[in-house]
């Protein structure tokens, strides 16, 4: 599942760079048993794992090198504490109480984070209160704080509460969560840039260009079978905004708090304690935002293997979309009949 994290993984953009192809298996080319990815010259040859079961998985490997489905039950991590479970063995902490793997509260000891219940983070080898916003304490990490705020200037500040102008610490490719519009320039929240076109076929990010001047996107290696590159999405692009307005809607929320304070911003919490149609509808529109180069020109296999998250959040988004529509189109005939 792909993580809530706002840092993008951005490839290499140097303009003399060769971007891999990625294309459905042909009959031409032979796969070994259980293969599911084979690489050969300049692209990677795909067949999705056919499995009866959802468990087995294909690394989706970005060297050029092949790769083989395999049951993700082998390789999964232990739950950590305010995760579900089963089983006691399921949890980092070896206690799985009521469903929910249970670790320390206030005072209790700890190694890290993860060992603390929802509420509580690992400070000094012990569990500590999460810190509130406004109060008089210093931080100097998000996970110090409560899971709708983060530490900005060694207070912990609620995220997208920044007004234009404000100082951030931090500004990643004109990104950063503490702006009310999550857009910055310099360390300076501003108005969200908006791409000139999209989307938009590049060579390097100075093809990137936004209506403002002097702001450029990332420019990135998609997923194509052509080898293309493709500019990323500015904050202020429609499906950039759609994506953080469910963002908004998350931070928001009271089912927030019962995440583990580093699970805040990860999709396994809000798959599991928001509305489900909300999550699937933010997880559409986060990796389409996110990944907007990786997804264009994409074919079927390469989006099962390489954007599994978006592909399934997309096939639930439209259905369940296509099932409302039809619904309201039913009702209309029906009181048209009155």
């Amino acid at each position: 599942m792909m993580s809530l994290s706002l840092a993008y993984e951005v490839n290499p953009t140097d303009s003399d760079e060769i971007c891999y192809k990625y294309k459905c298996k042909s009959d031409e080319i032979e796969f070994e048993n259980n293969q599911c990815v084979k690489f050969v010259n300049d692209t990677f040859y795909l067949e999705p794992c056919g499995r009866t079961s959802t468990l087995w998985y294909c690394d989706p490997v970005s060297e050029p090198v092949d790769s083989v489905c395999y049951n993700y039950n082998i390789v999964s991590e232990k739950s950590i504490a305010g995760e579900p479970c089963k089983y006691n063995e399921q949890c980092l902490t070896a206690l799985c109480k009521s469903g929910v793997c249970y670790g320390s509260n206030e005072d209790d000891s700890c190694e890290d984070s993860s060992y603390c219940n929802p509420g509580f983070y690992c400070k000094n080898s012990k569990c500590a209160k999460q810190i509130a916003v406004g109060m008089n304490e210093t931080c100097t990490d998000d996970y110090e704080c409560v899971n709708n705020a983060g530490c900005n200037g060694g207070v912990c500040v609620e995220y997208m509460s920044l007004e234009k102008g404000s100082k951030v610490d931090t500004c990643d490719d004109y990104f950063n969560i503490f702006c009310e519009k999550a857009a910055c320039k310099d360390n300076v929240c501003i108005s969200a840039p908006v791409s000139k076109s999209k989307p938009k076929k590049c060579s390097a990010d100075a093809d990137c260009k936004s209506e403002t001047d002097g702001i450029t996107s990332k420019c990135r290696c998609g997923h194509n079978s052509k080898g293309y590159k493709y500019c990323d999405l500015l904050p202020g692009d429609s499906e950039y905004k759609k994506y953080l307005d469910y963002l908004s809607d998350w931070i928001q929320s009271s089912s927030i708090y019962n995440c583990n304070t580093l699970k805040r911003l990860d999709d396994s919490c809000p798959f599991i304690h928001w509305d489900l149609r909300k999550f699937r509808e933010y997880q559409y529109y986060a990796n389409r935002a996110k990944d907007f180069p990786l997804i264009q020109g994409s074919d079927e296999c390469s989006m099962k293997i390489y954007n599994s998250d978006y592909y399934s959040s997309r096939m639930t988004y439209d259905h369940d979309d296509s099932a409302w529509h039809l619904s309201l189109l039913l009702i209309s005939l029906i009181l048209a009949l009155f």
